[in-house]
């Protein structure tokens, strides 16, 4: 009876750690399983002298491109030891280039992001009235994002968000905050519509089409990327994008080529006799 309360316990024991290797196993996985995106910098653009803005801004981005949960992020530290071990500039860097590509392919990652902040306007607002004076400020902000894919190169994503704010002045001062504030909201903005877009270029959210596939003669066998699909005349559900369709018939040389399938496509494979 004690060896086989014994061996229940090492068999307990044995399970348990099991699933902790999973687990750590797993979280791995799930890690890398998210796109990694490198924030390179963000520009003021305004025209306007706005002390300490781009420095916040880049904080600001990358904070928010963490807090999504849908990417990882490179950290500054490697990002800031690469481009000065590689003399890079980064200034020069934000035009996305080649130098651009490169860098990416160092820290890893498979995103570059850049920003600008592209306009801040103020606008004051006077009443006068019932034995009273007042004034607001309203100020606007816009913000843009551009993403670069490492691995094709191009600029895949970009965006912008424009936000605004009201403030009553007060004893004639405006609250030097003020950009900060608008900073927050327009990042924050911006950052949503980059995440939406993203979510949309994933291969999870490809969609599926439907693809009619008919052939001279009929009844010949359809493959799509090496899976039987029936014979033709078809309708058959597809995911969009590029697929590999043969179709053969006895006695014919086999019809095969890489086909870009979107919905209601109409494929009529005439099949040469051998």
């Amino acid at each position: 009876m004690l060896y086989a309360n014994s061996n229940r316990g090492i068999a307990l024991r044995l399970t348990g750690i099991m699933v902790m290797l999973l687990v750590f196993m797993a979280y791995p996985a799930a890690i890398a399983a998210q796109p990694i995106m490198a924030v390179i910098g963000v520009v003021n653009a305004t025209g306007h002298e706005l002390p300490g803005i781009e420095q916040a801004a880049e904080e600001i981005l990358s904070t928010l491109l963490v807090q999504s949960g849908k990417v990882s992020m490179v950290e500054r530290t490697k990002l800031s030891e690469i481009t000065t071990e590689q003399k890079y500039s980064l200034t020069g860097l934000m035009d996305l280039d080649q130098s651009s590509v490169q860098l990416g392919r160092l820290l890893g990652a498979e995103y570059l992001v850049t920003g600008s902040i592209i306009s801040f306007e103020q606008e004051t607002t006077h009443f006068r009235g019932y034995g009273i004076s007042t004034a607001k400020i309203v100020s606007e902000m816009s913000v843009s994002l551009r993403v670069l894919d490492v691995n094709t190169g191009l600029i895949s994503l970009a965006t912008s968000f424009s936000s605004s704010h009201e403030e009553a002045l007060s004893k004639g001062r405006l609250s030097s905050s003020i950009d900060r504030v608008l900073l927050q909201k327009s990042m924050s903005g911006a950052v949503k519509r980059l995440m939406n877009e993203l979510e949309k270029s994933s291969p999870d959210s490809i969609s599926e089409v439907t693809v009619y596939i008919d052939s001279h003669p009929q009844g010949a066998e359809i493959l799509v990327d090496g899976i039987y699909y029936g014979n033709t005349p078809s309708v058959i559900p597809l995911s969009s994008g590029i697929h590999a369709v043969a179709v053969s018939y006895p006695g014919h040389a086999c019809w095969l080529r890489d086909v870009n399938v979107f919905e209601g496509l109409h494929i009529n494979a005439v099949l040469q006799p051998n």
